[in-house]
């Protein structure tokens, strides 16, 4: 027993005396910290500044912001940045580090403030019916005295004044424009809220489902089939459409707010020659450019690159197959935790199951046990080719900035920035629409082996998106 005890001492006085030097080995870092971080309210326009003092002189630094949204990277000269819309009752928190050149970093520094005040409505929602926008939202936990709702476009404005128990605005005649819708409460203590924005474009309402094929009797295959069907079943104001029609222009495609491809047959990765027939890319690519919006499904995320919105070198691979599968006894699910930044609040994914994952991962289950068709159709290894690493926070900001694009999702056991499996392409450049991508192997409307358990998923994943486009 005392020898186990002496070697028990020993291994204890190793152990410490190994951490004491690794500690004093330690060098200081290369960048100083910044210094005097404070912020100032702004109630003008609910926007708080955050200012600091950088005591290095040396230049080529840039500064990495980690706060409450996610990531931001501003020039290393910059001394504050301005930040709204600063919500009340929320926890906000700003850390800043230091980077050069070559990668050496800062250690970070951080101030907090919490702005008090009434709870403001959430989970705002429109949907537009012909020419009625109907506005939806859902009440904070506190009681409400009023609620006040500013609608405005170019000459015209309107305020209304809502009892705080409203969750809903109905708008009838709105005349076509782009709206900027604000929201503000007030409690029973008479304590403002933050003021909320939110954009609506009242315009078509029509949303149409594009296929090869002359109707929906004929198409071949069996996701597509079921795909259709329940477009044809479940979506209001809606219209079967064919790339036949597009080529000898036929279908005016004006009419429409949201067109949604799903492209998912065996053998179809290099996408119909129609598709890629200069008068139809044309067509459509119009249709994009002045507003108008896409979903598209399995192989027809691809078309983004014939469209031009995707360029040559945008991801350093892809993750593409088009065979028949095989059985596998897993679930597959969409990542919608990817690292610093969580995209579960994002409205394509209103009122679907998230599980909570080992390693602050958030999943969502689209298909469950049983045979799996080998349709993955996304870019993968995106950051490698802009010189980012897949980690890297600041690739996200980046990834925004140079090409439009948000990354939504990814394969379920990912949690970086390895690949656009759902994407959101945002307005950029001569595209004024939005595009959704649903390029994940698993987004499977006709499960070969059976009922999918996780069907209800898809569907509401789709009803989502059209509706989110729909708003756009």
């Amino acid at each position: 027993m005392r020898s186990f005890i002496i070697v028990l001492l020993a291994s204890l006085f190793l152990m410490t005396g190994c951490y004491k030097r690794e500690i004093e080995d330690v060098l200081p870092p290369v960048l100083s910290s910044v210094k005097d971080m404070k912020y100032t309210y702004i109630a003008d326009n609910d926007s708080v500044e955050v200012s600091w003092v950088n005591s290095n002189s040396k230049g080529g630094l840039t500064a990495i912001v980690n706060y409450n949204g996610g990531v931001m990277v501003l020039p290393g000269e910059q001394s504050k940045l301005t930040y709204g819309i600063i919500k009340t009752n929320t926890e906000y928190f700003f850390t800043i580090k230091l980077k050069d050149t070559l990668g050496n970093y800062s250690l970070g520094q951080t101030v907090r403030f919490n702005r008090e005040g009434a709870s403001n409505v959430s989970d705002i929602a429109f949907v537009q019916e012909e020419d009625t926008v109907f506005v939806s939202w859902k009440l904070p936990n506190e009681a409400l005295n009023n609620i006040k709702v500013n609608v405005k476009a170019e000459a015209y404005q309107n305020t209304y004044e809502l009892d705080g128990t409203a969750t809903s605005l109905k708008l009838v005649g709105l005349p076509l424009n782009s709206y900027q819708f604000t929201f503000s409460t007030t409690n029973n203590q008479n304590q403002q809220s933050h003021t909320q924005y939110e954009n609506f474009r009242v315009g078509p309402t029509k949303i149409a489902f594009l296929s090869v094929y002359p109707g929906i009797g004929s198409i071949i295959d069996d996701d597509e089939i079921a795909a259709a069907q329940w477009f044809d079943a479940n979506i209001t104001n809606k219209q079967f459409i064919t790339f036949q029609q597009i080529l000898d222009g036929s279908v005016d495609l004006n009419q429409f707010r949201v067109i949604w491809w799903h492209s998912d047959e065996v053998g179809g990765k290099d996408l119909p020659a129609i598709a890629r027939n200069p008068i139809v890319i044309e067509a459509i690519n119009q249709f994009y450019k002045s507003g108008g919006n896409l979903l598209l499904s399995i192989h027809a995320t691809m078309y983004l690159e014939h469209l031009g919105r995707i360029p040559a070198g945008f991801s350093g691979g892809k993750a593409i197959g088009d065979g028949e599968g095989g059985n596998n006894p897993d679930t597959w699910t969409i990542s919608v935790n990817l690292k610093s930044f969580d995209n579960s609040s994002h409205p394509i994914y209103k009122d679907l199951i998230v599980n909570n994952t080992p390693n602050n991962g958030k999943e969502i289950p689209i298909i469950g046990p049983g045979w799996k068709e080998d349709h993955n159709c996304n870019w993968t290894d995106v950051p490698a080719p802009h010189g980012y690493t897949n980690g890297d926070d600041t690739f996200i900001p980046f990834l925004a900035n140079t090409f439009g694009v948000k990354m939504l999702g990814a394969w379920g056991h990912v949690r970086d920035y390895y690949m656009v499996a759902i994407g959101e392409m945002m307005p950029f450049g001569d595209y004024q629409g939005t595009a959704i991508t649903f390029g994940i192997g698993g987004y499977e409307w006709n499960q070969n082996s059976g009922a999918n358990p996780n069907q209800q998923q898809i569907q509401q994943l789709t009803k989502n998106a059209l509706l989110y486009l729909k708003s756009k």
